[in-house]
């Protein structure tokens, strides 16, 4: 987790944009030594800088797909989603019961606005109707000429090799670069998620760090555009 943010909105001149860019890069190689610790959220008077506006979860619909806010309603599905050993395999998550599973839906029904450091945004995809996987964004850095986003997604096995995941993660992506402002969108994929970086690569991501087993990407406006 990224500990610290890069605070003040006054726009950078081009030097002293790199030097931004190269601090969020250190510190995002930095949080990768922590992947799979737990971290505790800062209180929210410790976090510095905000974002010139709050982001809030919206419903937004793709050519087949609706991202919205999480709801209680989808808890049997989130049970099912979140305890397949195929969905969790990459991810820190535990194996979770139906009590354990309504908890950490409960808690994603929460995450819903963007607007300071570690802020984080989760949105249900659903296809019909039907819950059939996740995505989310985490605030990284505030500093508008280096502001970074960190994006998170799963979907279910029996929804895959459809093209919605990329079609889920594309719809996040808009929000992250013309709502947030992101200068930079980073994902952190680990080794033998083939599929994941398969689709990373499709939207524009290159390689920006490895460590271990883990892939931290990076997506710019530009290459996002050009994907």
């Amino acid at each position: 987790m990224v500990q610290q943010s890069i605070v003040g909105t006054a726009r950078a001149t081009p030097a002293r944009r790199e030097p931004l860019i190269r601090e969020v890069v250190a510190r995002v190689r930095a949080a990768l030594e922590h992947l799979g610790t737990p971290t505790v959220r800062r209180p929210r008077f410790m976090r510095g800088a905000t974002l010139e506006r709050r982001v809030e979860a919206r419903h937004l619909d793709t050519d087949r797909l609706r991202l919205r806010p999480h709801d209680m309603r989808d808890a049997d599905a989130w049970h099912a989603l979140a305890s397949d050993a195929r969905v969790i395999r990459y991810l820190s998550w535990p194996h979770r019961d139906a009590a354990a599973a309504r908890r950490h839906l409960r808690d994603r029904t929460r995450h819903t606005t963007l607007w300071q450091t570690d802020d984080f945004l989760a949105l249900a995809v659903t296809h019909r109707g039907q819950l059939v996987g996740d995505v989310s964004l985490q605030l990284r850095t505030v500093a508008s000429d280096a502001r970074a986003v960190e994006v998170g997604w799963l979907l279910s096995p029996e929804h895959q090799g459809k093209g919605f995941a990329t079609e889920a993660v594309r719809g996040i992506l808009h929000v992250a670069f013309k709502d947030v402002g992101a200068r930079m969108v980073l994902a952190v994929v680990e080794d033998g998620n083939e599929r994941s970086l398969a689709l990373a690569d499709r939207l524009g991501f290159t390689l920006l760090h490895r460590n271990g087993r883990s892939h931290l990407l990076v997506l710019t406006p530009d290459a996002f555009r050009r994907g």
